[in-house]
């Protein structure tokens, strides 16, 4: 009861600065806004999930009022799906009373207190499915592929919601190399392979808007006037 009244008042309740922030960023990405051109904020390629909800509220709707509160929904739903398989996952190795508990404090666990899908909770989100796969795969003994697949795509979007996250990268590629056994070469080719075709994929999309002289020349500045990030 607790948990869902909580979840209930952070719906309605509460207005801080980094929200303002990634909402901001998306409905900007909306109207027109050009990543790395226009747009010159440190966490701008974190705006993608707010981004696809307010095109889905506003061809909707046809306002902003209330897109907030219909972003901390999206961002609720998010979050409590991926509690849901964390249970799922976890009751394989613990009992189900443990795994629900574990389950139920990663619901309650909300980084800033914010609920839409700001660059803080989505950095958890996708580490969190990233590990959830790793686990699926080293469960499972046929048909097990997909979720290295579904790994490195998760972790290309973790490096969008937080680009500093790329130091995780290593540590994932030593980690599969100490698990894998026999497989490992394989196994490091597939994430590997999974998280640069994704990076590939992204970069192609920037450089639809401006050449690649440009967007490196872009980011450069961008690193150097916020070193804080």
């Amino acid at each position: 009861t607790g948990t869902v009244l909580a979840a209930i008042k952070m719906l309605f309740l509460n207005y801080s600065m980094d929200e303002e922030y990634q909402v901001v960023m998306a409905y900007r990405n909306v109207i027109g806004d050009h990543l790395f051109s226009q747009m010159w904020e440190p966490h701008q390629t974190s705006a993608f999930l707010c981004a696809i909800g307010i095109r889905v509220y506003l061809a909707v709707t046809h306002t902003t009022t209330g897109i907030v509160i219909f972003l901390r929904v999206m961002g609720t739903i998010i979050h409590l799906g991926i509690s849901v398989y964390c249970f799922k996952v976890m009751r394989r190795y613990l009992s189900p009373d443990y795994s629900f508990y574990l389950s139920l404090i990663y619901f309650n666990t909300i980084p800033k207190l914010i609920q839409i899908p700001e660059f803080g909770i989505m950095q958890v989100w996708f580490y969190t499915l990233s590990i959830l796969f790793f686990m699926e795969y080293y469960h499972h003994e046929s048909k097990r592929n997909k979720y290295l697949i579904f790994a490195g795509i998760v972790m290309s979007l973790e490096v969008l919601s937080y680009p500093s996250s790329i130091i995780l990268f290593p540590f994932l590629q030593v980690m599969i190399m100490i698990m894998s056994g026999k497989r490992k070469w394989k196994d490091l080719f597939l994430f590997s392979g999974t998280c640069f075709l994704s990076g590939c994929i992204y970069l192609l999309c920037l450089l639809r808007n401006l050449s690649a002289e440009k967007l490196f020349r872009n980011i450069r500045n961008i690193v150097n006037s916020d070193s804080t990030h």
